[in-house]
């Protein structure tokens, strides 16, 4: 079947017929047989179709007729086509910006997803560590109250051992009771800030109570406390002394512990002016110092230093965590810098405070 446009009536409109050449037997003649279409039905039927293409029109084109847009004298034809060619990019262009924001919003995904994974495998991680240390330094005071309360249930009539396993108990008790306490302050951190109580105090009032405080436990660890101030009577400052005192009290345990190999006993506890009416409390032994790739990791939790770890020293790696952590909430800071009477070993601790405005 061929398309063939004929023309059939009076006025000029062509219509459109589906024709083929049939041979018929005994006949000289060429038959034809078709089918005549309702092109003027077929037109609309075809342009109501094509709605999303503005300006559309179908219209009659003899069979080999070509294709050219420059033999077309209606502007409406080629401003349709060139309308859709145009209507064809805005739509690339459109899925183009489509597509981006896709891939940007998947690339924002999987980064929200990688950061979440990282956060809950550090928690992860933290607990452990939170457990595994509390689990050893608990084992520790319990194991000695375990041995020394039997050995005082089958002790005799022995003033002297007596004295020395109730004074062992002691000490134990003491012991844990720091454990316990600086786990609950630690279990604290991040809920709320704690709450000061301010005062007015100079620094050798400061001095005077850390030093107080102090001197048994550093008598016990063969230690001996140099005081130094060397702030005038200017120097006053706004904190909470009980804070203060217990970061140094902090300072000064660190340092009976981790100097304990010294030949010289001496641990000085210095107040010297810092910054504008500020003062810094410093605290230094005698001792091998932090190694300086371990300067910033003493002072995360359950973090401890090469020297500690390889000289067997208990603790959990939260006393310098919460020192620091306190020196913020007071305004100050809390640094590890070289020693002054230690050359340059990093064994000086600094507690640096505000003066008054």
């Amino acid at each position: 079947m061929f398309p063939v446009w004929l023309d059939l009536t009076l006025d000029g409109k062509k219509q459109l017929a589906l024709v083929r050449s049939v041979s018929v037997e005994h006949s000289q003649f060429c038959t034809l047989q078709g089918v005549l279409l309702d092109w003027e039905g077929l037109r609309k039927r075809l342009e109501e179709e094509a709605l999303d293409i503005p300006g559309l029109r179908l219209e009659p084109v003899e069979i080999g007729t070509p294709f050219d847009l420059n033999t077309m004298h209606d502007p409406r034809a080629i401003g349709c086509i060139a309308a859709d060619v145009g209507r064809v990019f805005s739509d690339l262009a459109g899925l183009i910006w489509v597509l981006a924001l896709t891939w940007c919003a998947t690339i924002l995904a999987l980064f929200a997803i990688c950061y979440g994974t990282m956060k809950y495998v550090g928690m992860l991680e933290r607990r452990m560590q939170f457990v595994a240390a509390v689990t050893h330094e608990l084992r520790t005071p319990l194991t000695a109250f375990q041995i020394y309360t039997d050995l005082l249930a089958d002790l005799g009539d022995d003033p002297g051992r007596r004295t020395q396993y109730v004074e062992t108990l002691r000490r134990e008790s003491k012991r844990l009771s720091r454990l316990v306490e600086n786990v609950l302050v630690y279990s604290k951190i991040g809920d709320a800030r704690p709450h000061l109580n301010k005062a007015s105090v100079t620094p050798r009032f400061v001095l005077d109570a850390v030093a107080l405080q102090m001197k048994e436990p550093c008598l016990a660890a063969g230690k001996q406390i140099v005081v130094e101030d060397r702030c005038d009577d200017r120097h006053t400052i706004d904190t909470d002394t009980e804070f203060v005192i217990q970061i140094l009290a902090n300072l000064l345990e660190n340092a009976c512990k981790y100097s304990s190999t010294a030949s010289d006993p001496r641990i000085w506890l210095t107040a010297a002016p810092w910054g504008e009416n500020g003062v810094a409390f410093e605290v230094e032994d005698l001792g091998v110092g932090i190694a300086a790739s371990d300067r910033r990791a003493i002072f995360k939790p359950f973090r401890r230093g090469a020297t500690a770890q390889d000289g067997g020293k208990t603790g959990m790696g939260l006393g310098l965590a919460l020192s620091r952590y306190w020196a913020t909430c007071l305004g100050g800071r809390l640094d590890l810098k070289r020693g002054e009477h230690n050359g340059a070993h990093y064994t000086r601790f600094s507690l640096c405070l505000p003066g008054l405005k």
